[in-house]
């Protein structure tokens, strides 16, 4: 077969299955060879891990008649390799869960044993503490007793009475002596009537000024009316100008003392708690846009300042030349062309100067308000982050329940823990605060439950002991039987009278000793 070329090597290969596999040696191993070749190409350098099936593992194979002997023999063994395989399989996931529950049962008895050291650390350190606290108290009780012995410590040593009992007395002081000590409140009440008739000549006297004024200046204006549309443009918009300054100047201070004093105010004032949510991120970005709009406000009325100031100037030019160009013929005329060529510009800007002179009132009120607000929540944060930080310092829980760190969590630098003390967040200081509540509650539910198990068991060890003792004195137990009392003995006949309630089902056998063989007979032992 090593002369013959694919196709015919193909055929012969068809020929070699339809008669059963039968072929000579040297094809056999052309075969195998091929197929090792094949599968060598299929896989590259890959590692083969596991055997190749060609069969699917759930298949069911119908056995018929047409097949030759060799041929069952191949699908008996194609079977069972499929069984087989499927056990292995089995058997290697059973091996992985089991591998897998006993790493885990491992992980949990190392994390109990954990606890548990954990645990009976805490507890000696809590004796230790409770023993160094004992034997303070037992230092001071002892110090109060030894002060107590001493003469200091009784109970006359310290009355006036008994102190100046052998005292002379002080020689009586002449009652004008004792009058000159007293204060004398008439110097005072001379004083303020004084200062209160100053007041009212100061208050007269500034209405009377004020009156003055007023009347002058009515007598002014009657002699010379003030007519304010007979002004001119530029006159009107420097007046405006300084009016806007004078104002904004004057809003400006009184902001700053309103700011000033009210952040005094507000820390004084106990905080008044509302339920409305404010939301810091929503104000911000809205004074950011109001802010952006009124730096684009004053940047037009800028420009336009600009352009006034510049149309301004070439008015002025224009006007020059006219004038030294017909200063001889037409003097009086020369005004006229710069005034109506100022007035109608000046009217058409004066609207717009005035809703910006508006508009930058308005801004420079909300960056004022703005600032007296964060200055404001600024100081109530850091009082209240100081008063937590206090209460913390003072505070046995936080330290005895602390929250758990990560263990990815990286530790901070210098630079970082200082950079954060102003930025830290009244939520982050509350946040071990309420871990500690809960760890406490979850510690003292334990507690609880410990000493509740305890009490129990005492509770079911003291009604073993009790039915020893009612076995000892020959008395049935309550529930088994009427109840006898031992002739003759006082305390059998109190004991009958107080019946003890029958243990119950749960609780342990008592152990039986030589008492409970005597069966209450002192005097034989029963066989």
């Amino acid at each position: 077969m090593e002369g013959l070329s694919r196709d015919e090597i193909l055929a012969r290969w068809d020929e070699i299955i339809k008669s059963g596999g039968h072929c000579s040696p040297e094809e056999h191993n052309l075969i195998q060879r091929m197929i090792s070749a094949n599968l060598a190409q299929s896989f590259g350098g890959r590692e083969i891990r596991r055997p190749l099936s060609l069969v699917d593992p759930d298949l069911s194979i119908s056995d018929q008649k047409e097949l030759t002997a060799i041929q069952r023999d191949y699908v008996a063994s194609v079977e069972r390799y499929a069984s087989h395989n499927m056990v292995f399989f089995n058997t290697l996931e059973q091996q992985k869960e089991l591998a897998g529950s006993i790493s885990e049962r491992r992980e949990a008895e190392e994390e109990e044993e954990m606890a548990l050291d954990k645990e009976i650390l805490e507890m000696h350190l809590e004796v230790t503490r409770l023993e160094k606290e004992q034997n303070r108290r037992e230092t001071v009780m002892r110090s109060l007793g030894e002060l107590e012995t001493m003469p200091a410590g009784q109970p006359d040593f310290l009355n006036p009475e008994i102190m100046y009992r052998d005292c002379r007395p002080l020689p009586e002081m002449p009652k004008q002596m004792i009058d000159g000590f007293a204060i004398d409140h008439s110097a005072t009440e001379s004083r303020a009537e004084e200062l209160l008739q100053d007041l009212k000549k100061h208050v007269l006297r500034s209405k009377l000024v004020a009156q003055r004024e007023q009347l002058l200046d009515e007598q002014s204006e009657a002699r010379k009316p003030f007519n304010v549309k007979g002004l001119s443009p530029e006159a009107k918009l420097y007046a405006l100008n300084a009016v806007k300054n004078a104002l904004i100047q004057w809003i400006e201070t009184q902001l700053a003392k309103a700011g000033d004093d009210g952040a005094d105010s507000d820390l004084d004032q106990e905080p008044v708690t509302t339920k409305t949510e404010y939301d810091h991120e929503a104000v911000m970005a809205g004074l950011q846009q109001k802010y952006q709009r009124h730096i684009e406000l004053r940047q037009n009325i800028l420009d336009q300042l600009a352009q006034m100031d510049h149309i301004k100037e070439q008015l002025k030019t224009t006007a020059t030349d006219a004038n030294s160009h017909h200063a001889q013929q037409k003097p009086v005329v020369s005004k006229e062309p710069s005034q109506s060529a100022h007035t109608p510009d000046a009217y058409l800007f004066t609207p717009y100067i005035e809703q910006f002179q508006t508009l930058a009132r308005q801004q420079k009120a909300m960056m004022q308000q703005k600032s007296h607000v964060n200055t404001t929540l600024a100081k109530q944060k850091e009082d209240t982050i100081q008063a937590l930080e206090h209460l913390a310092g003072k505070s046995r829980l936080l330290p005895r329940y602390p929250i758990p760190k990560e263990p990815n969590e990286a530790q901070p630098n210098f630079e970082d823990a200082t950079s954060l003390i102003g930025k830290m967040k009244i939520t982050e200081q509350v946040q071990p605060w309420l871990y500690a509540a809960d760890e406490a509650k979850l510690a003292t539910l334990v507690e609880v439950a410990e000493n509740v198990e305890v009490g129990m068991e005492s509770v079911n060890e003291a009604r073993g002991y009790m039915a020893h003792i009612c076995k000892l004195l020959d008395i049935a137990i309550p529930g088994q039987g009427q109840e006898t009392a031992l002739p003759g003995n006082a305390d059998a006949e109190a004991t009958s009278k107080n019946p003890v309630k029958a243990p119950t089902k749960g609780e342990k056998a008592p152990v039986k000793t030589i008492w409970d063989m005597l069966d209450g007979n002192l005097g034989s032992i029963n066989e």
